[in-house]
């Protein structure tokens, strides 16, 4: 295999387990930081990630992790059940 194709191979695997791993930081850091969203130094270094989220309700600030499962969920049925179109159009 040449290198191109090794690094593209690797860098592949990379990304895509940092983007199966996001859900548990974003969880991590909304629980550990919850009582600090509304602290104006904490907006002001981490204020443009939760831009927009209604901080008030613990329940808002999951909604990111909804959204990132499921664009995993649709990865998943678009490139698993691509034999089975009767199932994705179904999903």
């Amino acid at each position: 295999m040449p290198w191109a194709a090794t690094v593209n191979y690797v860098f592949a695997w990379w990304c895509a387990g940092v983007y199966l791993l996001s859900p548990f930081a974003i969880y991590i850091f909304y629980t550990r930081n919850f009582s600090l969203l509304e602290d104006e130094n904490f907006i002001a270094i981490w204020g443009d990630i939760y831009d927009g989220l209604n901080t008030e309700k613990r329940t808002a600030v999951y909604l990111p992790i909804i959204f990132i499962v499921k664009r995993v969920a649709f990865c998943v049925i678009v490139l698993y059940l691509n034999e089975h179109p009767e199932l994705q159009i179904h999903a």
